[in-house]
């Protein structure tokens, strides 16, 4: 069953949804299929993070929005394979780990769900995604994580047919596409754009729309899309590198920037510039996130 008229859609996940590659095809499929629709789309992503942290988040990064609808997605960094498979622990304690973890995920996602049900949001839960340990790629692999994410997949679409929410099995959408097309970055992790494609294309089949062919973004998506990136930038920021070290934006912004030096990636150095330039700003960021999909997407 599609969104309906003036639906308020929150997609609440780690940085497959902070990414923002599914929900702009999704927001643009709408808007071409239903152009007085009058939906709009928020994204509640933040890279790194997992569902203990969206529930901290809930209120300020969520409810603020004031959602009509979920889409929830979350499970390879609730899974702590990337620690746990990579670490020198004996097998039997690698095994005690996992379904920890696993525990702790099935907890939290109930949690969540409940909490946004009793908003008032209607849940759609999301399978997540293969982690795509046997492909052709210089990254090394997490032995056992394909295995670890499937049995988290299998347990969503479980849950959802136990509660009555409705499901989008990305597991299966990105399993169908790996053997002859490649649908992954060389992490392993994360989905490329084709990739997301298909993720958005499994929500939206879901809801008897047609995609319709692979294409680069809707030019008028562009504006958005790159505050939307900022703003998910700053949130980023905020739970791998600030940690709750701070309150005060002058003492957060001084950590962030004592950081930079020491950063392991360029892409951690990208997010902390970009948290430096635009922290300040951040409130006045999302307003424009909101101004821009109402001009450029609904042409409001």
């Amino acid at each position: 069953m599609r969104f309906p008229d003036n639906a308020r859609v929150c997609f609440v996940g780690d940085s497959m949804t902070a990414g923002n590659g599914v929900m702009t095809r999704v927001a643009t499929c709408y808007k071409n299929t239903y152009p007085d629709s009058h939906i709009r789309f928020f994204n509640c992503g933040v890279s790194g993070g997992n569902i203990r942290y969206a529930l901290k988040r809930l209120d300020d990064d969520t409810l603020i929005h004031n959602p009509t609808h979920a889409v929830v997605a979350f499970g390879i960094n609730d899974s702590r394979i990337s620690s746990i498979l990579t670490s020198d622990m004996s097998e039997q304690e690698k095994s005690e780990k996992l379904e920890t973890a696993f525990a702790d995920y099935k907890e939290n996602l109930k949690t969540l769900c409940d909490r946004l049900t009793q908003f008032g949001a209607k849940v759609t839960v999301c399978a997540p995604p293969p982690y795509d340990e046997f492909a052709d790629s210089d990254t090394v692999s997490w032995t056992g994580g394909y295995a670890v994410m499937k049995k988290y997949a299998e347990y969503v679409c479980d849950f959802a047919k136990a509660n009555s929410y409705a499901l989008v099995n990305y597991n299966k959408a990105l399993t169908e596409q790996m053997p002859t097309q490649t649908v992954y970055e060389l992490d392993r992790v994360h989905p490329n754009m084709l990739g997301a494609y298909y993720m958005a294309k499994a929500i939206l089949d879901s809801h008897g729309l047609n995609i319709g062919e692979y294409a680069e973004y809707d030019p008028c998506t562009a504006e958005w899309r790159a505050l939307v990136s900022k703003h998910r930038q700053i949130q980023a920021v905020e739970y791998m590198i600030v940690q709750e070290k701070a309150t005060d934006i002058t003492e957060k912004l001084k950590i962030v920037e004592e950081y930079i030096p020491t950063a392991d990636s360029e892409y951690m150095k990208k997010i902390s510039l970009t948290y430096l330039e635009c922290k300040r700003d951040e409130e006045e960021i999302l307003k424009q996130i909101y101004k821009t999909f109402d001009k450029d997407i609904l042409k409001l």
